[in-house]
């Protein structure tokens, strides 16, 4: 007999689209299986902290698990425990290959457990839209560097086994505004150029794209590129 977890905070998740960003180690072609055999789509979003946009994700982020926290400290938690409690950043610093900080951030956002999802008919992938706001029929691997924006479900957590309070980001739809071709760790320089046969010639079989439910996050990024 399984037995529910305590829950010792009630603050309400939020659907949020994030700002414009660099993609860096952008998986969402396919589940990456490495850390969770049942799949997970993922990303790292490069922001600008001096950009507006992101500071208003950042303090909303920051206000839901502070509100958390709080509420964590007036709850019946074990007083030992309460000594113990601490907050989960929102962010992490980017550094570059030279280990020196550039002075954006990195917000995290992921789909776990793809699999799971596919069994119970729930939504078990990343939708992607194009700058105009077209839904993706055919989505290419996307290279670090390419710019993205993304819709999240942000909720808190409060995790016992480190006593940590933070913030998880649901990942639910992608923009791709514009797009930096993929290009392998070490490269791929196993064939020379030829004539012949291109990868643009190729016409990926007709696939009507699933339409996700509230289907109007993103605007035309032609007409507006600064609106969401």
């Amino acid at each position: 007999m399984s037995t529910k977890r305590k829950t010792y905070f009630k603050v309400a998740g939020q659907k949020l689209v994030t700002p414009k960003g660099k993609a860096l180690w952008c998986k969402v072609v396919e589940p990456e299986r490495t850390y969770n055999d049942k799949g997970t789509y993922s990303t790292n979003l490069v922001l600008d902290p001096k950009d507006p946009k992101t500071k208003e994700l950042v303090d909303t982020l920051t206000a839901m698990r502070d509100e958390a926290y709080d509420q964590i400290l007036e709850s019946d938690l074990k007083p030992a425990d309460k000594k113990k409690l601490n907050k989960k950043d929102i962010f992490d610093e980017e550094y570059d290959a030279d280990d020196n900080e550039t002075g954006n951030i990195i917000i995290k956002m992921k789909l776990d457990n793809v699999d799971d999802k596919t069994a119970n008919d729930w939504v078990d992938k990343v939708y992607v839209k194009d700058a105009a706001g077209n839904m993706m029929d055919v989505v290419p691997l996307i290279g670090n560097g390419s710019t993205i924006r993304c819709v999240v479900w942000a909720k808190a957590y409060h995790m016992a086994s480190t006593n940590q309070v933070g913030i998880t980001l649901g990942w639910n739809k992608m923009q791709l505004i514009d797009l930096v071709k993929y290009e392998a760790k070490g490269g791929d320089k196993d064939f020379d150029e030829e004539e012949g046969f291109r990868a643009e010639d190729a016409v990926a079989p007709p696939k009507k794209a699933a339409k996700p439910k509230n289907d109007e996050d993103f605007d035309d990024e032609e007409e507006d590129e600064e609106d969401f």
